[in-house]
């Protein structure tokens, strides 16, 4: 594999009255790995017109959101326009109950497995393939 996540552990907290088990996932690069960034984790940005507080947390990108997202920060650089999402290395939610957390963990692990199978099928479309039907 060419990405490491590591989860943090799940202690029951009370925020504004209710109770969540917090999951925080963080990514990195595993050495010698071909992937150019572990930065996977794909933001909304809040626009200053959106109801919820704060930028939230959309999905583990696609190959394309890889390539074509900037990281860190909403707005590409150097050009004139606002692009609304970016990534990050990792993403922290609160869970209404640690089932939630555990079916959101293996889904993101199952969505980053994806991610590294795609990165590395732009391999496959370079060879040369030759089939009589």
């Amino acid at each position: 594999m060419d990405i490491t996540l590591q989860r943090e552990g799940l202690a029951v907290q009370e925020i504004q009255g209710q109770q969540v088990w917090p999951l925080k996932i963080n990514a990195t690069l595993v050495a010698g790995t071909s992937m150019p960034s572990a930065k996977i984790f794909v933001y909304h940005a809040n626009m200053g017109d959106d109801a919820y507080q704060g930028d939230i947390f959309e999905c583990v990108s696609s190959i394309q959101q890889y390539y074509e997202l900037p990281v860190d920060a909403a707005v590409a650089e150097g050009v004139d326009y606002v692009v609304p999402y970016y990534r990050l290395d990792f993403v922290q939610l609160n869970c209404l109950s640690p089932e939630e957390a555990e079916e959101l963990w293996n889904s993101i692990r199952s969505d980053v497995a994806d991610l590294i199978r795609n990165f590395y099928a732009k391999d496959d479309l370079t060879t040369l393939e030759t089939i009589t039907l």
